[in-house]
């Protein structure tokens, strides 16, 4: 969240959260989802709670968001992206004391979590800020700026959580609160991006690394469960034609590379605790 990095293969300046080009959508209006499908979102996201170091907030946001799109979108709930920046370009103050951990004050260049729409409301799910559940958006924002800063605001459809580096640093494609609601939402599965094997090796390398560094005492366990957790998601995911075709290719390894050969295999834990690499 802190830290850009110059890409010349691409010529772009990214954020450390950025990988890639985005794909643009048009609008689509009033995305709902069942007060059934609500209700059971926060559920299915919990199961994260097992694997994603939502206690590590200094960076991490987009491999999280992306990994409970993956969660809610193999139940087939269609969720988006939901962005948020300060609209003076300048570092979010967030205090953030995620599952109990003492508050502390984080500079965020942006933020990022899966929202989605229910009777014309945003419901926006972001454990690291609000572990008892979904928050309507307006009480998510008061809490990502912990100052009267005005906000700028970014959709994308589900899996997708890169930007272009110009929608970053000009605010290009970034909208006010009110225009939030005429955004485009995903309204079904079938809107949503590829979770493409490109962004699941990396996503993973990325959480596995922030796992390292959270300390936590079951980090181990949880890089296990991780393992184990895309192992269930991904071909449940190739059945609702949400990953790429060549999804058998990638390997959840701590690098985040693909895996050789063709094969859906994953690197012994014992292999990966060290030289892990985002």
């Amino acid at each position: 969240m802190k830290f850009f990095i110059f890409l010349s293969h691409f010529g772009l300046l990214i954020s450390c959260k950025t990988r890639h080009f985005d794909t643009q959508k048009n609008a689509l209006p009033n995305a709902i989802v069942s007060k059934i499908q609500l209700e059971n979102a926060f559920k299915i996201i919990k199961n994260t709670y097992e694997y994603l170091p939502f206690e590590f907030a200094d960076d991490g946001c987009y491999a999280r968001s992306y990994f409970m799109a993956m969660e809610l979108a193999s139940e087939g709930i269609p969720s988006s992206s939901l962005f948020v920046k300060s609209a003076l370009n300048t570092p979010l103050p967030v205090n953030a004391a995620p599952f109990g951990k003492l508050a502390k004050l984080h500079f965020w260049n942006y933020h990022v979590a899966p929202v989605l729409v229910h009777d014309k409301q945003l419901y926006v799910i972001d454990p690291a800020l609000f572990p008892e559940g979904p928050v309507l958006e307006d009480v998510w924002s008061k809490k990502v700026s912990s100052s009267i800063m005005p906000l700028s605001y970014l959709v994308k459809i589900g899996s997708n959580v890169t930007f272009k580096s110009d929608e970053l640093r000009q605010g290009k494609n970034w909208v006010s609160q009110r225009q939030l609601k005429d955004s485009a939402w995903a309204t079904k599965l079938s809107e949503m991006d590829l979770f493409t094997t490109e962004n699941n090796s990396s996503f993973c390398g990325t959480i596995r690394s922030f796992l390292l560094q959270s300390k936590l005492s079951d980090e181990k366990d949880r890089r296990v469960k991780l393992s184990q957790r895309v192992r269930y998601l991904i071909p449940k995911l190739a059945q609702l034609k949400l990953v790429e075709p060549d999804w058998q290719n990638f390997g959840c390894t701590s690098s985040g590379s693909k895996v050789a050969g063709g094969k859906f295999i994953y690197a012994k834990e014992e292999e990966h605790t060290e030289g892990i690499v985002d």
